[in-house]
This record gives C-alpha cells, sequence and structure tokens, in this order.
C-alpha cells in the first residue's frame, strides 16, 4: 500500500461527492506507476477495484463510469487515477500520465514543453 500526493489548490469537480471523495482516497492508496490502479503483481481488475471500495455489480460501474466522465479517472488496460487529484507518493509524471490527462493546470511551462517534445 503506497501514500498518494494531493495538490491543495486543485478542486475536486462540483459534481464528485463526499462519499465518491472518501472511495477515490481509498484508491488512492493503490497507486502504482504511471498513476495505474494496482499493485506489485500488476492492474487492477474491475472486481479488484470493487474490492476496495466495497462496491460491485451496477453501482461499481455507475462510480466508475462518473469518476471516468469527471475526468479523476482513466480507462484503458486498466484505470489510472488524474495526477490533478491524486498522485502516487514518489512516483513521477510519465510521458504515458502525461498523455492520459491534461494536466497543464499543475506542470511548469518547462516540463510541459517537454513532454511535448517527447511525444
Amino acid at each position: 500500500v503506497s501514500q498518494s500526493r494531493y495538490f491543495t489548490d486543485i478542486q475536486f469537480p462540483k459534481d464528485m461527492t463526499d462519499s465518491d471523495i472518501g472511495k477515490m482516497v481509498r484508491l488512492s492508496k493503490y497507486l502504482i506507476r504511471d498513476n495505474a490502479i494496482g499493485d506489485k503483481n500488476g492492474l487492477y481488475e474491475i472486481n479488484d477495484i470493487g474490492n476496495v471500495i466495497s462496491l460491485s455489480g451496477r453501482r461499481l460501474k455507475y462510480f466508475l463510469d462518473k469518476m471516468v466522465c469527471l475526468k479523476v479517472m482513466k480507462h484503458e488496460k486498466g484505470y489510472y487515477i488524474n495526477p490533478s487529484y491524486f498522485m502516487a507518493n514518489g512516483h513521477r509524471i510519465t510521458l504515458k500520465t502525461f498523455k492520459l490527462f491534461d494536466l497543464k493546470n499543475i506542470l511548469p511551462v518547462w516540463a510541459i514543453n517537454d513532454f511535448i517534445r517527447r511525444k
């Protein structure tokens, strides 16, 4: 279980409830490289995520779809959390993470330019 960092000047989307934020805090403890949800064995499947946040079936799908819609998460061969809201402690923003999310609100101009050159 890892710890995560937060950017205090970035507010959660207004449509996120306190319950949603609590579930995301739980998931943030399972961030690995590229800000993906998983552990040393790899990316978590949807049922693994459901076990962490105590949801299943339609309620789990609704929650994940809502987080994707709000751009708090992205689904691409696994679920990734937007580092604007939660960032894996000890990890850096990778090119993959930069491509998945719009991070202009948390990165300095020189870092954005560096990622653009590496695309």
